[in-house]
């Protein structure tokens, strides 16, 4: 009975420390308590003071953690776990760049049939970047097809890279078949499909993601591009033919293309649409020339055909070209 008095009154005084409460006298000690009986009882009064402060402090020292789940560009949901347990869920904002997250293009804007930006009475405009980059587009082109002209899209040291990580893997450039594809003479250049891993690819691919308001899963790997002098890609679409689009499955169409330079070409290379009249857009070091191949109101757009010039005597191009469709790449199947 003594060790239960001691424990009741050890429990008490360390509730009083932190109530406010009186502390109750101490029990009077009874002759016939062994002292190993008393030691225990003392140290189990010791835990329950232990017990009862950790019970009435009033801050929290154990770190927070958040759990928060992946988002789709709209506002996500977190808990988050204290020493009081689990907390009702709490808005989380929004990522700052929606776009480069995996969603379909009816997500972004209307319909999914506007691919560039500008497309509502504008004729030119800014995109900027997180990184602090600024392009500027304008319009090359207001009638079939739609051509922009984009400045500051790429920096000089990011253009020597690009075409230095191709530069070993350049190989003769093919054309799409009905099954795969092919060489031909029709296109004589030789190119190299870059990891997209890469640093500087990725963000190339954030670029052409926010100027053409599209998830970076719709755009094709980066392709790089040589042109020697003599060599061309003669008149061609983009947009794939219906055998194609059965092979590939649904939402696979190509809807646009950016064409970017990296370097000073000299003479020669242009790009030439099939406009009347005829349409040339010529190289711009660090620039850029987008358009898409597809009509806004649905059906492909034939005036979109168009032809890489060759370089003439002395001079050579290297370019990145991004293909954008209208689904996720390689998802079209199933």
């Amino acid at each position: 009975k003594a060790t239960v008095s001691v424990l009741n009154w050890l429990r008490e005084a360390a509730g009083g420390l932190f109530t406010g409460t009186s502390t109750p006298p101490m029990p009077k000690r009874s002759a016939r308590v062994r002292p190993a009986r008393l030691a225990l009882a003392w140290f189990l009064g010791v835990v329950a003071v232990v017990l009862t402060a950790a019970a009435h402090w009033p801050l929290d020292l154990r770190p927070t953690r958040a759990a928060v789940p992946r988002g789709r560009g709209v506002a996500a949901q977190r808990s988050v776990r204290t020493a009081s347990g689990l907390q009702a869920a709490q808005p989380v904002p929004p990522p700052s760049d929606p776009l480069f997250d995996d969603v379909h293009l009816e997500e972004i804007f209307d319909g999914g049939k506007e691919w560039l930006p500008g497309h509502v009475g504008a004729s030119a405009g800014d995109v900027a970047m997180p990184d602090g980059r600024v392009m500027h587009w304008s319009v090359f082109r207001d009638d079939a097809p739609r051509i922009l002209s984009v400045e500051g899209m790429i920096g000089a040291e990011e253009a020597e890279v690009l075409m230095e990580l191709a530069r070993s893997k350049l190989s003769r450039s093919k054309t799409i078949a009905d099954k795969g594809s092919k060489t031909s003479n029709v296109r004589t250049s030789e190119g190299a499909f870059l990891d997209n891993r890469e640093p500087v690819v990725k963000a190339m691919r954030r670029r052409i993601s926010r100027l053409l308001i599209t998830p970076r899963a719709h755009i094709e790997s980066t392709q790089i591009l040589r042109y020697e002098a003599g060599q061309e890609y003669r008149m061609h679409p983009d947009f794939f033919a219906q055998s194609k689009l059965d092979e590939l499955g649904a939402n696979q169409q190509r809807v646009a293309t950016c064409i970017v330079y990296l370097n000073d070409v000299g003479s020669g290379g242009g790009t030439k649409f099939n406009t009347d009249p005829v349409t040339v857009f010529a190289p711009t070091k660090y620039a850029g020339v987008c358009f898409y191949s597809v009509k806004r109101e649905g059906g492909v757009e034939r005036h979109a055909l168009h032809a890489g010039l060759p370089p003439e005597e002395g001079s050579v191009k290297w370019v990145a070209v991004f293909w954008i469709r209208e689904g996720a790449v390689g998802r079209g199947k199933g």
